[in-house]
């Protein structure tokens, strides 16, 4: 389980730090949002030049418009270097969000029982955001889950997405060297076109919600739940 930092002790870190920790989910909570009003677009529509390819699950393919931009300025970095963005999932009901964590709240229960309450919640929310005390990124409409593809195929990031394990951390050295690359390859796109990234989910990305704010050292978020 990686570090919980109170958000004093976070935004100490220097940004390379903060690629390796993760924010306490209730020092995310203390950071106000004053929603912006920015409209939700679809990305199939705004996704001129075809840099983006959906995963066949999506029923929902919507983003804040910013955060759409950014995510277009992403993928056509990294189309230079002959990869496309796999979008796994963008905007979430809240319902969704609610049943997600009640089943990764079972399975860390079932994983670690030796967890008192307070560390079992803390390695929880490294994986999901509780609907019932914060605004989860993917109700905002400013994140996304993503991969990367190379010649029609997906590559491979090392381990799966939504994977409860040390080796779905974003700088896991638990992964062959190859898949480490094609993460930092990913990171640095995405972190060049504004987005902040989830130490803990190498696929998580999101822009606008509270954890861009704090690992962007931000005032406020500017997405509220959609």
């Amino acid at each position: 389980m990686q570090t919980a930092y109170a958000l004093d002790d976070y935004l100490a870190l220097s940004p390379f730090d903060r690629l390796r920790t993760y924010l306490d989910e209730p020092a995310a909570n203390m950071i106000p949002t004053v929603e912006g009003g920015e409209p939700l677009v679809d990305l199939r529509e705004v996704d001129t030049n075809r840099r983006l390819v959906f995963a066949p699950q999506m029923t929902d393919f919507r983003m804040r418009a910013g955060a759409a931009l950014r995510l277009l300025q992403a993928a056509d970095a990294l189309h230079l270097l002959g990869y496309q963005l796999f979008i796994l999932e963008t905007l979430r009901p809240k319902a969704v969000q609610q049943q997600l964590f009640e089943d990764i709240s079972r399975q860390c229960e079932a994983d670690y029982p030796d967890l008192d309450a307070a560390e079992r919640y803390r390695l929880i929310t490294q994986f999901i955001a509780d609907p019932y005390r914060s605004i989860p990124p993917h109700l905002t409409g400013g994140a996304v889950d993503l991969a990367l593809m190379q010649n029609q195929e997906r590559v491979d990031m090392g381990s799966g997405v939504n994977a409860l394990e040390e080796r779905s951390h974003l700088l896991s050295e638990q992964i062959p060297p190859l898949a480490q690359a094609q993460r930092r390859l990913l990171l640095l796109a995405m972190l060049q076109a504004g987005f902040a990234p989830m130490p803990s989910e190498w696929w998580h990305y999101s822009y606008g919600d509270g954890y861009w704010a704090a690992y962007a050292q931000q005032p406020q978020a500017i997405y509220a739940q959609v």
